[in-house]
């Protein structure tokens, strides 16, 4: 990641050179997109999150304050994860549902697409983080819907997985662990398909320990202990 945002850096330096320091140019709000994420990869949620905002301010600028525009849409969506990043979910969903209508205008509201599918996971997990858990399993479960409409119901897919993932969360956060081992055992299944039998992918090890979670929950603590390890 710090060699990409070295990279990223210099591009921007670049764009501004090119376009001029204060030019307003689809290129350098990618440049600051690029940025946003990088820096967001590194851990810095300030800086990510100053650079994710430049990068909106300046393609609603470009594009319109009310225009429809895929690009704007994700740009909603990168400052909604910086939001929650930041811990204010309150502003991540109003970002995710301005993204999430962007999105619905400009592929058709019931058409299965990946964008508008990420953007109802989003809004699941910040509905989930503050308990409104009515909302936030209509969305998950939404998001995992439309996912399997677009790749293929039993096609393991990481989008999928991280789908499955996301409801055996939100299962165990309200106490329901047999339906929430349920939906980490799929998504368990998928990964080991995607990446292999390899214990040391995070994907893996995140569900082991998840998985452990759920069964300590249950009271089997000698069934916890094997995944935990």
């Amino acid at each position: 990641p710090k060699v990409a945002l070295d990279y990223h850096a210099e591009s921007l330096r670049m764009m501004k050179v090119i376009y001029g320091e204060n030019a307003q140019h689809p290129d350098i709000a990618e440049s600051l997109r690029s940025l946003g994420a990088s820096w967001s990869e590194l851990g810095d949620v300030v800086k990510a999150f100053e650079y994710r905002e430049k990068s909106l301010i300046m393609l609603r600028s470009i594009l319109g304050d009310n225009m429809s525009h895929p690009d704007i849409a994700k740009a909603l969506t990168n400052l909604g994860s910086s939001w929650r990043e930041r811990g204010d979910e309150r502003m991540a969903i109003k970002h995710h549902e301005e993204a999430l209508r962007m999105f619905k205008e400009l592929y058709g509201d019931n058409t299965p697409h990946l964008d508008i599918a990420r953007s109802l996971g989003f809004l699941g997990i910040s509905w989930k983080n503050i308990c409104n858990q009515d909302k936030a399993v209509n969305y998950l479960e939404a998001s995992l819907k439309m996912k399997q409409d677009i790749y293929g119901e039993d096609t393991a897919h990481p989008d999928i997985a991280e789908s499955m993932n996301n409801l055996g969360t939100y299962w165990g956060k309200v106490g329901d662990y047999k339906k929430a081992i349920m939906f980490f055992e799929e998504s368990m299944r998928m990964v080991k398909v995607i990446h292999g039998n390899n214990m040391t992918h995070p994907d893996i090890a995140g569900t082991l320990r998840n998985l452990g979670n759920c069964w300590s929950g249950l009271g089997h603590e000698m069934k916890a202990i094997m995944f935990f390890e």
